[in-house]
């Protein structure tokens, strides 16, 4: 069996798609199962890092081929989050940050790409999540929708040792949001 993708009318060999998809931002790949039909996975590769960010269904898009999405939104701290009050409300979280490279060097002891990586992708969450909490003015012990789904995703990625999966985090704030919003619009 021969690995190939096809992008548009062109057949790839794995190599090529390899390093078409290294050179990308963000792709989206439709994947045909015999039997079951088609189906869309779209993921970012963030910069340099090529860091796996998000992954998940895309109904309605054209069938056939393999296309490139547009580039994701960077990351920056808005003009808020560098305000004394809205730093404060992103405070509780800047003990978890620390716990970043200690956490992916005790998960690849041995695997530097895995490790760096590993920063690169936790680094990445957890600047979306302090980003979330500043956007909502999320403060300790508040009782809104955007604190009950932060404290709800942080959570259920809380893994051992107490260290939270902030990749995994960042993605099912931005999901539950968006179902949030959704279901409550205008709110």
């Amino acid at each position: 069996d021969i690995f190939q993708v096809q992008v548009s009318d062109e057949f790839l060999q794995y190599d090529e798609f390899v390093r078409r998809m290294a050179s990308s931002q963000r792709l989206a790949l439709e994947l045909e199962f015999q039997g079951v039909g088609n189906h869309w996975i779209p993921f970012s590769l963030r910069g340099s890092r090529k860091a796996l960010a998000q992954i998940g269904a895309v109904p309605g898009s054209p069938a056939g081929r393999t296309r490139e999405a547009g580039k994701p939104a960077a990351v920056t701290p808005s003009a808020r989050e560098t305000d004394t009050s809205d730093t404060n409300r992103t405070s509780f979280l800047a003990a978890e940050e620390g716990k970043i490279r200690p956490s992916c060097k005790e998960r690849w002891p041995k695997d530097f790409s895995a490790e760096a990586l590993c920063v690169d992708m936790a680094t990445d969450g957890f600047r979306e999540v302090r980003q979330f909490v500043a956007e909502h003015r999320i403060q300790p012990g508040d009782a809104t929708p955007a604190a009950g789904i932060l404290e709800s995703c942080v959570q259920k990625w809380r893994g051992r040792g107490g260290r939270v999966d902030w990749s995994a985090t960042s993605l099912c704030v931005r999901m539950q949001m968006d179902g949030y919003e959704r279901l409550n619009p205008g709110r």
